[in-house]
């Protein structure tokens, strides 16, 4: 029987944080499988904020962090493999319905609670891998960070442009005060715990904890942004650059980092967003957990400010749509075979004579 890959390229914002792009993936890569294709994840020739410097198109990124769903790469495509484009979007395919980071339980008894979520945790952990480079390194920052202490309450506190920006329909985030008042009613319930581990991108925040808990809190040393910065105003947590080297790259690993260690955490703390979601999936389960439900921005006077998050993708996709299908061209790979199917018009095969396969639906 022939193969068929399924090759999932998803024109990723340079607003769209990484777990985002992960689910992304992971929803095609499930419906993928069921459909017998050989799912490939392709973060090469579509944008995302995460190439190293100056790599642009010219390495897959997934594979900067994670190995493939199959193990099978883009290389291994020759001239005679059948090739699907998936679905760029997972909510477009109405066969999948997954799990969002709104159905988050806000208290959990244990992880079977809840089947629908629990076979999305063996999804996840079946085919989003860690390469070996990336286990390596946030296994040695776990143990540097952590020192081996068992008893660490992990906070997951997103801020940044999360909470300045209020974008539509992502989840409204707990404030430093609602957090801090929530980890010390655990303090008081659980005295073993020893220390606390905070994971934020925001500066200011963690100021904040650093002030109220001193020694206390654990500091895993990754950039953080501040928002005081007045450059840094209106800006997507993905626009703000630094002259740290392969910024964009070493932020996603930071970010994967502080994710696993909560994961490893036996208390939680925190608020619903992508990373929490991630982090529900990577975990065995808690002594305490708790996941502060506030509802999501955009409703009301909140849309005023929702509106300013449009995200102007001006980059080159690589991706085309015409006529209401959405095609890949590029002639320089050889992995995409010529399909010249009848339902691209004679005209659009004169000016584009590559494509690759329609998307199924």
């Amino acid at each position: 029987m022939k193969k068929k890959f399924y090759i999932i390229g998803i024109p990723c914002s340079y607003g769209m944080g990484l777990m985002a792009v992960v689910f992304q993936y992971m929803y095609n890569i499930i419906w993928a499988v069921k459909k017998d294709y050989i799912p490939i994840v392709d973060m090469m020739h579509y944008n995302n904020s995460y190439f190293k410097d100056n790599r642009e198109f010219r390495d897959n990124v997934w594979e900067y962090f994670f190995e493939q769903p199959c193990d099978i790469n883009l290389n291994d495509i020759d001239e005679e493999s059948e090739v699907i484009i998936g679905l760029h979007e997972w909510y477009e395919n109405k066969e999948m319905n997954p799990p969002l980071t709104t159905d988050l339980p806000v208290e959990l008894v244990n992880y079977k609670q809840d089947e629908k979520f629990n076979n999305y945790k063996n999804y996840y952990k079946k085919y989003i891998r860690f390469n070996a480079e990336t286990n390596a390194y946030i296994e040695k920052q776990y143990n540097t960070i952590t020192g081996n202490e068992k008893e660490i309450l992990g906070v997951f506190a997103r801020g940044t442009d999360y909470m300045i920006r209020r974008t539509s329909n992502h989840c409204i985030q707990p404030k430093p005060d609602e957090l801090i008042k929530k980890i010390k009613s655990v303090l008081k319930k659980y005295p073993e715990i020893k220390k606390i581990y905070l994971a934020t991108e925001d500066l200011d925040i963690f100021n904040i904890f650093k002030s109220e808990f001193k020694d206390m809190l654990l500091d895993n040393g990754q950039y953080r942004v501040s928002y005081k910065n007045k450059e840094n105003k209106d800006k997507l947590l993905n626009q703000i650059h630094c002259n740290r080297e392969n910024y964009y790259y070493k932020m996603g690993l930071d970010y994967l980092t502080s994710l696993y260690i909560l994961s490893k955490c036996k208390y939680f703390v925190g608020g619903r967003a992508g990373g929490s979601l991630a982090v529900y999936y990577m975990s065995e389960g808690y002594k305490y957990y708790y996941m502060f439900d506030k509802g999501v921005y955009g409703k009301g006077l909140e849309r005023i400010f929702s509106i300013i998050t449009e995200i102007n993708r001006n980059s080159t996709y690589k991706v085309y749509s015409i006529l209401g299908f959405k095609f890949k061209i590029n002639q320089d790979k050889k992995y995409f075979k010529k399909d010249n199917s009848d339902y691209i018009p004679g005209f659009v095969k004169r000016i584009f004579p590559f494509f690759g396969k329609k998307i199924i639906k």
